[in-house]
């Protein structure tokens, strides 16, 4: 498990004339993977700024689409205490996540938010107003199987409206990470990359990267290199003349 704090700082809102304040915090660890051995673990949240902060800790069912965009949920699958936290500076705060879902045969996906809130004087202060973009950090929360499997098919490589294409599919019952998929011309020495990222089991994400009329024309098959998990998995397929016609 990857237990690396992830430290993020709130970005600065500039106003003439007006104060900006910033906030950081880090939540260890970055993932919490649950099972019928491990039922809840701790996250650990550490105030790493100079001031109070308040934080909402939610939880969400999570799912994509095919173009990879996320979609979420409000979920009471995830248990979380405490969900609401208030933490001077330096100080940390565990928080116990647990579930009440029953475990399957095929991976539960769920994201817990820790969200930055205001405070309670509404960030005003006797020097000038303070205006600072609150924090809202997800975490993937995954309930394992009793036999996870990872395994991703490449489909449907093809040229289409001055887009290359090609499906990645996880036929397996857990998450898979993608770190990237490149297309590439066999003849043309032509290249370009997409970037990935969760592809949760079940699901498929379609990968997409430009491609002009004259490139497209140059190549005689399209070939995809995706890495998974640190691991390629490849596919090729052909470029027919009229594929290219609606290439800008």
């Amino acid at each position: 498990m990857h237990t690396t704090a992830f430290r993020l700082a709130a970005a600065l809102m500039l106003v003439p004339g007006i104060a900006a304040a910033s906030a950081s915090f880090t939540v260890d660890p970055m993932q919490v993977n649950l099972s019928r051995q491990v039922t809840s673990q701790i996250v650990t949240i550490t105030n790493e700024s100079k001031q109070e902060i308040r934080f909402q800790i939610a939880a969400f069912r999570w799912d994509h689409d095919e173009s990879g965009e996320t979609k979420l949920e409000p979920t009471k699958d995830i248990v979380l205490f405490p969900a609401l936290v208030t933490l001077k500076p330096g100080a940390q705060q565990r928080v116990r996540v647990g579930t009440t879902a029953q475990y399957g045969e095929s991976e539960g996906s769920y994201r817990i938010y820790v969200e930055e809130l205001p405070p309670p004087s509404g960030g005003a202060s006797a020097g000038g107003a303070q205006v600072a973009m609150r924090t809202r950090l997800g975490i993937p929360v995954f309930l394992q199987p009793p036999m996870p499997t990872a395994r991703v098919e490449v489909t449907d490589v093809t040229v289409d409206g001055g887009r290359m294409m090609a499906r990645l599919r996880n036929v397996g019952n857990s998450h898979v990470l993608v770190d990237s998929v490149r297309f590439s011309g066999v003849s043309s020495g032509f290249e370009r990359t997409a970037v990935g990222w969760y592809l949760l089991p079940g699901r498929s994400w379609v990968f997409t990267a430009p491609v002009t009329a004259a490139e497209c024309r140059a190549l005689s098959s399209l070939s995809v290199r995706a890495q998974v998990n640190g691991q390629p998995v490849t596919a090729s397929g052909s470029v027919p003349a009229a594929s290219c016609g609606g290439a800008p």
